[in-house]
């Protein structure tokens, strides 16, 4: 009996959450400790009650729902009000969960007319705000809104600071919502004024912070950038280390929305590393997250799925552990119940004891007979009872989906029976056994050492180890660990999570991986191994056909120009796609590094190529224009992807025109970003291929027998360049009428 109240004590950490609130437990479980509501009085029912269907509301919303109407029966039963607003308020989230709006809306009514009737003014700005919520869901944020200002409204009249900020933020929202970005703002700024009455730099710290989120939605990240960095400079003078850590998250949020990769990822990395090193594990998730989206925009996908893989399992951990934080909460309000019940009863014995004695100086021997009776009556029932109990806390720990030791000294005292199972040893086996019998001795010192310092009062986290069963197969395990003081004993528990297929799952990534790694090192090695045996001969046959034609240039006819001429354009034509099929792939596997640096678009790249251009043009007999409608193009880019992207601009503009013109323009677009275009008067693109111009080896007229040349890697090679810069590439093209190609750059 002593074993099973230990191993119950243990269930109350590590267990019973488990079994009301997760979806992890056997059913049978859930229902017997569910069926225990029925040995309370109402008032403790309508409580656990409360707290049951306010949990299920998002595991088990049909569940949520039966628990909060047996709670409205007995409210009403009671005369219980301010229970029966609750329970109407419960049902009104649950149903706006699962999309019953109208039903929703119906019990939050209900519950509000409640609370007006009894002046229960926070029930009614709570009630205000969840019918706010509702009308959110149902995307009427001009309903929303009314709802909201209400409610910020009534919070005023309570003096309450903070309650008032929350309401500023929620009315803000629904302005933003309704995409009245300006309006929303003068709340914000508000909530920053009264933090400054009250020269609270923590205040302040995080409303700077809330008003660069602000400006970042706005696309201001300028000004999202400066309120930002006042948030990061406040946090760092207080020393806000968890503050410091969300800040530079949230400017790696903006960096990354304005595309700038790299400083986004400098910022998740500090971000990352603080967290790490002070343990702030959902601010480490949120940078697994964002660093696996970075990776996955600039096309390296390895990357990215290694940070996907340790934001998953992260987010994982965090989850149950606040569910267990949870469960712990409801069971520690459930063992008070019991404890008051049991006060009670001891109550209701000592009135019977006295009402026996006062009947016993009437009639002796009708009390002793009555006496005798009761009491052999009460300990048939508690014997009954206490049996039921054993039974049902023997089937709770051997149920539980977790490996179960308890271990004095050295040896194991108790096992369940899912590690019996587990590990071929019979209950009795395991009890004459050590712990370190069924452990691999590779890890003997490492339990020795934890167990030492757990004895010793400090804190150990899970570790892994590896164990034998009796047939000699070896399983993972992730240990986790406890002391219980009985008596003047130390009983070590242990709780064993079975890794085995996780572990198995992990080195077939690891191996997946040096794969894919051993893969991309071949194609670097074969694309510089083919780079060197074309290009070097066919420069030796260009340059030797040089000399040759210089040479014999006074005693060439016409026919034979003809064909030196042909040696050159179908040479330089083979290490064009030579060029252009080794830049893709740098930028497909991500090995290529830009250098940014300030750089003046015009004098620097563009008038560099332009007389190239114009010499081709005037050569097929083309007229050619240049227009600069701005001097102001100083950006930041990186100058040899863009002098490519503008050569297979311009390029193609006098391969497809055979007649007519070739206009290239600098300009401002109407939201002031430089602008770089080519209009030709060319053959045009037809509107069925405009969806595969940017895509590589793709060309409109397909075959052997297509009039222009070209291998389709130009403009998919040039719009990757371009998004690396932070810029796009647009077009607009008829058939037969010519094209306009726009570059624009963002945000110069």
């Amino acid at each position: 009996m002593e074993l099973l109240k230990i191993l119950l004590l243990v269930l109350l950490i590590f267990v019973q959450t488990e079994i009301k609130l997760s979806a992890q437990v056997s059913s049978d479980s859930i229902l017997q400790f569910e069926n225990s509501i029925q040995s309370l009085d109402n008032s403790s029912k309508i409580k656990i009650l409360n707290e049951l269907s306010w949990y299920y509301r998002a595991i088990k919303p049909e569940k949520s729902i039966e628990y909060a109407k047996s709670g409205i029966n007995l409210a009403r039963k009671t005369d219980d009000k301010k229970s029966l607003a609750t329970f109407y308020n419960i049902l009104g989230v649950t149903n706006n969960l699962i999309g019953n709006f109208e039903i929703s809306l119906d019990y939050h009514f209900k519950g509000l007319s409640i609370r007006e009737a009894n002046n229960d003014t926070a029930g009614i700005a709570a009630s205000l705000n969840n019918i706010g919520l509702v009308y959110e869901k149902l995307d009427d944020f001009k309903r929303a809104f009314d709802y909201y200002n209400r409610s910020l409204k009534l919070k005023r009249t309570q003096k309450n600071q903070n309650a008032v900020v929350i309401g500023l933020n929620n009315v803000g929202y629904a302005l933003r919502k309704l995409g009245k970005l300006n309006e929303a703002l003068p709340y914000y700024l508000e909530a920053l004024k009264l933090d400054e009455s009250l020269n609270d730099k923590v205040g302040l710290s995080l409303t700077y912070s809330n008003l660069g989120l602000l400006y970042r939605e706005k696309k201001l990240f300028q000004n999202a950038l400066d309120y930002s960095f006042r948030s990061l400079r406040l946090r760092e003078e207080i020393n806000d280390i968890s503050g410091v850590t969300l800040q530079n998250f949230i400017l790696g949020t903006i960096y990354f929305n304005q595309n700038n990769f790299k400083e986004a990822q400098n910022y998740f990395f500090r971000s990352m590393n603080l967290a790490k090193r002070h343990n702030f594990r959902p601010e480490v998730k949120d940078n697994y997250q964002m660093l696996s989206q970075l990776y996955k925009n600039r096309g390296d996908y390895k990357s990215a799925f290694k940070y996907f893989e340790m934001f998953s399992s992260l987010r994982d951990s965090l989850i149950n552990e606040d569910k267990n934080k949870r469960i712990i909460e409801l069971q520690e309000v459930y063992q008070s119940k019991q404890r008051e019940a049991e006060i009670q009863k001891l109550q209701l014995e000592k009135v019977t004891q006295f009402r026996n004695y006062s009947i016993a100086f009437i009639i002796f021997f009708i009390l002793v007979t009555a006496v005798f009776f009761n009491r052999y009556r009460i300990s048939r029932k508690l014997l009954n009872s206490l049996a039921e109990s054993e039974k049902f806390n023997s089937d709770l720990i051997n149920n539980i989906p977790e490996y179960l030791f308890l271990f004095d000294g050295w040896k194991i005292i108790y096992s369940n029976k899912l590690v019996q199972n587990a590990f071929g040893y019979t209950k009795e086996e395991f009890e004459n056994l050590q712990i370190l019998d069924i452990i691999d001795k590779e890890y003997h010192e490492l339990i020795k050492q934890n167990k030492l310092l757990r004895e010793s009062g400090k804190s150990i986290p899970p570790y892994e180890v590896v164990g034998i069963t009796k047939s000699g197969n070896r399983k993972n395990l992730l240990i986790r660990s406890m002391i219980i003081q009985k008596d003047k004993s130390i009983i070590n528990l242990v709780l064993c999570s079975d890794i085995t297929e996780l572990k198995n799952y992990e080195r077939e990534l690891i191996i997946s991986k040096e794969k894919a790694e051993k893969s991309d090192r071949l194609k670097s090695e074969f694309l510089a191994q083919i780079s060197h045996e074309i290009r070097t001969p066919l420069n030796v046959i260009l340059s030797w056909a040089s000399m040759l034609e210089n040479d014999l240039k006074d005693m060439l006819g016409n026919e034979n120009k003809e064909a030196f001429e042909i040696i050159h354009l179908q040479g330089n034509r083979t290490i064009r796609t030579i060029e252009l099929i080794l830049n893709m792939s740098e930028i497909q596997i991500g090995s290529y590094e830009p250098i940014f640096k300030k750089t003046d678009f015009e004098n620097d790249i563009l008038l560099k190529i332009l007389p190239e251009i114009k010499l081709e043009a005037e050569r097929n007999g083309l007229s050619f224009s240049y227009q600069r409608e701005t001097t102001n193009g100083l950006l930041f880019v990186d100058e040899y992807s863009i002098s490519q992207s503008l050569r297979n601009v311009l390029e193609n503009a006098v391969k497809f025109t055979k007649t007519g013109s070739i206009e290239v323009k600098i300009f401002r677009n109407s939201e002031n970003e430089f602008c770089f275009s080519v209009t030709d008067t060319g053959i045009g693109i037809s509107e069925e291929y405009l969806p595969y111009l940017f895509m590589p080896f793709r060309q409109e007229q397909q075959g052997y027998t297509r009039m222009f040349e070209g291998n389709g890697l130009g403009l998919a090679l040039t719009k990757k360049y371009l998004e690396l810069n932070n810029a796009e590439i647009s077009v607009s093209s008829k058939k037969d009428f010519g094209s306009t190609f726009t570059i624009r750059f963002r945000n110069s």
